[in-house]
């Protein structure tokens, strides 16, 4: 097989693997994008809720003979439990933000990567490019040569 062919197929190959890179670099900003997006609706949504949230504390269980013993009990009994189940979301929630965040800096990380390499693939096709210039203006000094 003659070098030029070679250097054809070599540039291919670079070509292909070039465009696998940047299908993947735009994969992994389209996974940015959506986690920034859920990242925005989370912390929308939490504030919300702790801005409408009204903690069971506030309101005064005591009350007149009917309520005292048994209902009050009950009262209480939910009100704890309404402490710990939002107390649990909190951590929860906070567990996802930060989970988020890990994600965007590992995608982050990923796209950096790719980036990087898809900048070598550039530079091994601009240098591939620059030695078939320099092949062809040989052969065409050569010929010259020849013709004279």
């Amino acid at each position: 097989m003659c070098a030029e062919k070679q250097r054809g197929m070599y540039d291919m190959s670079l070509q292909s693997d070039l465009a696998a890179v940047e299908a993947k670099i735009s994969h992994y900003n389209d996974i940015l994008r959506k986690l920034y997006d859920y990242q925005g609706k989370l912390n929308t949504e939490d504030g919300n809720l702790n801005n409408e949230y009204d903690p069971p504390e506030s309101y005064d269980l005591t009350g007149g003979s009917d309520w005292n013993g048994a209902k009050e009990q009950v009262a209480e009994e939910m009100r704890t439990q309404i402490n710990s189940s939002f107390s649990s979301y909190d951590g929860e929630v906070g567990q996802l933000k930060q989970d988020i965040v890990n994600a965007i800096a590992n995608i982050q990380s990923m796209i950096a990567a790719a980036e990087s390499e898809a900048g070598r693939i550039r530079e091994a096709i601009a240098e591939e490019e620059r030695r078939a210039r320099e092949e062809a203006e040989r052969r065409a000094r050569e010929e010259g040569d020849n013709d004279e």
